[in-house]
Order: C-alpha cells, then sequence, then structure tokens
C-alpha cells in the first residue's frame, strides 16, 4: 500500500490523502479507516485506489464516488506515444 499526503491549499490548510491497494486492507482497518474519514472530511479530501472493489466494506464505499477506468493495453500506450512524437 502506498499513502501519499499533500497540502492543496495553503490557506484553507487542507490535505489529499491518497491510498493505493485499499483492498488489500482487512475489514478491521478498513472500519478505523471509515472512522477516520468522519473525523477529518472537513480538513482532508481523500482517494483511494482498488482493484477490486467487492473487497472494500459497504460503508467505506458509502463514502466515496465511484470511478471504473479501464484499462490501458501496451499496445494503446505505444501508440499514444507514437502520435504524440511525431
Amino acid at each position: 500500500m502506498i499513502i501519499e499526503a499533500k497540502t492543496i491549499d495553503a490557506n484553507a490548510k487542507r490535505k489529499m490523502i491518497k491510498m493505493s491497494n485499499v483492498n488489500h486492507l482487512n475489514k478491521t482497518i478498513q472500519e478505523s479507516l471509515r472512522f477516520v474519514i468522519e473525523h477529518f472530511h472537513e480538513s482532508s479530501i481523500f482517494i483511494f485506489t482498488s482493484m477490486q472493489q467487492s473487497s472494500i466494506i459497504k460503508p467505506l464505499q458509502s463514502r466515496f464516488i465511484n470511478i471504473r477506468l479501464r484499462i490501458i493495453r501496451d499496445q494503446e500506450i505505444r501508440d499514444i506515444i507514437t502520435k504524440i512524437s511525431k
């Protein structure tokens, strides 16, 4: 798991917290994280990434907007790089 924290608004002192692979956290840790989010939601923005949404507890899922992104294939990346480099 990778956790990043950055100040996004120096005047408001808001933080952006990004956690990758949240689906790897066990249910007890996810429950604890739920309470952290409730406590800090006014001063922080939380971004979670996951490869398997079904392994994230429903109470935690309900606190986020779900944005699904498709996997970009290697050939698509090569095509984009080729197009940009011309």
